[in-house]
């Protein structure tokens, strides 16, 4: 951390030390004599977007996968695992909270998970464990909710309003292991939980150069073979400090990839077992009691919350809707039977499609669709064959069944309203490759095509999206253009093309396509929200706060509106109105560091300077290595008379962009006045 926040933070400093060496403490008394053994160490580690079946312990026989292979040898595999939703941040939350989507509330990478419900990492850190987590994909940064329950929560993913580029949105696996060997140096004493998460497999590709040779053209098994590579690092260094044998060590996927199956190129589209089907193994710790090699019976990752916490022997509590899998792993343990649930509303959300939902029990996988599906796993694992209008009873039983499931848990279902999605949110889900929904989610229902019949138009958005992520504006622009000609009132097709519009320049053309897209529907907030950031942009103050104020008289808790409000405000000279703006803004979205840096900046112009300051260490903490977080707070402090650390702010400021000749100036006249 800078000087300049340390010297602000004595106080939360000495407490956390205070807290560290309490947690020692408790770690080291179980040496005592007479005292028992630590708990068990948990390191759960979740290989994004990874395949089952392209693993070599799962069967592949193209390449091989040692290291992952290494858990499977000491440990059980779950041959048929299922992921419930085949997106991340909607599958990782299913995952910690072991919770149902429609239950939780998140089914979109959007979506935030809200404070109500228990995770893994607060159960655990309720129990004395210390817990961190190392994120390699910006859908499981900070802003999504995950990170409660965690002491460390290293995911260094920054928001911006224009389209990222697509490799800053990931990290490699190797600086994702490098952070959690880090802090297992210094944190190796139970009891800790350790969470890691690796990104490498979602597109875009960039695997080593060293590892062309071995599979060509092959990209994604490339990165699936650096994966494993660093995980064999991972496995050793826990080796050299004596937590592998101790360690309960899981590893699973949030999703697959359907690389062309069903014509689908990527994931969250259909649920297919390509991208329902996920890699569960899990290495016992050194003295356990004996476990079955494999488990055949069909799984859900809604299971491993609850199997972590009986392994330890702590109570799961009465919102997980998983099951322990420990019964199922116990040697001979009976065959059984389990409902494994699945959804995507991707396509509803983006296309206005129906939802799919899907049930399977054993090796039958009934998916519920306008046209429904019906498929035997075991006779046709690609699900080619559709049973359903040959098994119409069975078909029939299992949609009852399906509806029983949701029916036993719509009780606790959260409301259905979603707050509308961020530009910096929206424009980082087109630079990874997804189509940003545009309606309000509330007024989505459970009619509409099958997205089976709407296929060509999504693989046709997805392809014009992604030509835009990577800047090939005119061929993004013919796309939707071409789109357009077939469909002309779809309102997220003229938004993508005003946005085509944009990155080229081309302000007024984006407006005429926006405007557009508000004559098919007058409420749509993306293209409110973008025509009202446009006319700030252009510094057409009247048309803006007119376009945001209409926006805020159908969605008043949008933060784009508030935000946009508070710059025309701010530079019209209106500071406190300003202020009353930015201040909803900060409410409204507390991990904006715009926002808290244009509040600071209106506190500055009011002589606000000790309210300056606190806005101004929000955005550093929030944004680490911002020169410019660093310059302002040592403005406020300076202001404030607090020579010292306005001094330090300066040389923090100067330290990330020693170019900075305005924090070099500050420091000057300091250095000179004092």
């Amino acid at each position: 951390m800078p000087s300049a926040l340390r010297c602000l933070r004595n106080t939360s400093t000495l407490r956390r030390v205070l807290l560290a060496a309490l947690a020692i403490a408790e770690a080291t008394s179980w040496t005592r004599a007479g005292e028992p053994p630590p708990p068990t160490p948990v390191i759960l580690v979740s290989v994004d977007t990874l395949r089952a079946d392209h693993l070599s312990c799962y069967g592949y026989t193209r390449f091989l996968t040692p290291h992952i292979d290494a858990l499977r040898d000491e440990g059980t595999l779950f041959a048929q695992t299922d992921s419930v939703i085949p997106l991340t941040m909607p599958s990782h939350t299913s995952l910690l909270t072991s919770t149902y989507p429609f239950v939780n509330g998140v089914e979109e990478n959007e979506d935030k998970l809200g404070p109500a419900l228990p995770t893994l990492a607060t159960i655990l850190q309720s129990k004395g464990y210390r817990t961190a987590a190392f994120i390699g994909g910006y859908f499981l940064a900070r802003r999504f909710g995950l990170d409660r329950g965690f002491d460390v929560y290293d995911a260094p993913f920054s928001d911006s309003a224009s389209l990222a580029r697509p490799l800053d949105l990931k990290r490699p696996a190797a600086r994702v292991t490098e952070g959690a060997i880090r802090w297992l140096k210094v944190n190796s004493r139970p009891p800790f939980f350790v969470f890691v998460h690796l990104f490498d497999l979602h597109e875009p590709y960039n695997p080593p150069a060293s590892l062309k040779g071995r599979y060509g053209a092959d990209e994604y098994d490339a990165e699936l073979g650096y994966a494993d590579e660093v995980l064999g690092r991972f496995w050793s260094f826990l080796k050299r400090k004596h937590l592998y044998d101790q360690s309960l060590i899981i590893l699973i996927a949030d999703h697959g990839e359907s690389l062309g199956e069903h014509g689908e190129s990527t994931h969250g589209y259909f649920i297919y077992q390509s991208t329902l089907h996920v890699p569960l193994i899990v290495k016992w710790p050194k003295g356990s009691r004996n476990y079955a090699r494999q488990v055949a019976t069909p799984v859900s990752l809604i299971d491993v919350a609850p199997t972590i916490l009986e392994v330890l022997g702590i109570s799961a509590p009465p919102t997980f809707q998983g099951q322990s899998l420990m019964d199922l792993a116990s040697p001979g343990a009976p065959a059984a039977e389990r409902e494994v649930f699945s959804e995507s509303v991707y396509a509803r959300d983006r296309l206005g499609c129906a939802p799919l939902r899907s049930l399977r029990i054993g090796a039958t996988q009934y998916i519920e669709a306008p046209k429904p599906e019906l498929y035997d796993l075991v006779r046709d694992p690609a699900e080619l064959h559709n049973l359903a209008l040959e098994e119409q009873a069975l078909a029939t039983s299992f949609k009852d069944k399906l509806e029983a499931l949701q029916s036993r848990y719509a009780s606790m279902a959260k409301p259905a309203a979603k707050a509308s999605m961020s530009p910096e949110v929206a424009a980082n889900l087109r630079s990874l490759g997804y189509l940003a929904t545009s309606a309000p989610r509330q007024a989505l229902r459970d009619s509409g095509p099958d997205p089976k019949d709407r296929l060509d138009e999504y693989r046709q958005f997805q392809r014009g999206i992604r030509l835009l992520a990577i800047g090939r504006l005119w061929e993004a622009e013919a796309t939707f253009k071409e789109m357009l000609n077939d469909h002309p009132d779809d309102v997220v097709g003229r938004y993508d093309l005003a946005l085509c519009y944009l990155e080229d320049g081309r302000a007024y053309d984006a407006v005429m396509q926006l405007k557009s897209a508000l004559r098919a529907d007058p409420h749509d907030v993306q293209a409110e929200e973008l025509m009202g950031t446009i006319w700030v942009d252009t510094r057409q103050y009247e048309r803006a706060r007119a376009e945001f104020k209409y926006l805020l008289s159908f969605a008043p808790e949008d933060y784009t509106a508030q935000y946009g409000l508070g710059l025309v405000a701010d530079r019209e000279k209106r500071v406190d109105d300003a202020i009353r703006h930015l201040k909803t803004a900060v409410r409204l979205r507390p991990d904006s560091a715009n926002a808290h840096r244009a509040l600071g900046e209106a506190y500055l112009e009011r002589h606000s300077y000790s309210s300056a300051e606190q806005e101004f260490t929000e955005v550093a903490h929030l944004q680490p290595r911002s020169a410019r977080a660093y310059y302002e707070l040592g403005l406020a402090l300076e202001k404030e008379g607090a020579t010292a650390p306005a001094a330090q702010a300066f040389r923090d400021a100067l330290q990330y962009n020693p170019k900075l000749l305005a924090a070099r100036t500050a420091l000057e006249s300091l250095r000179a006045a004092h």
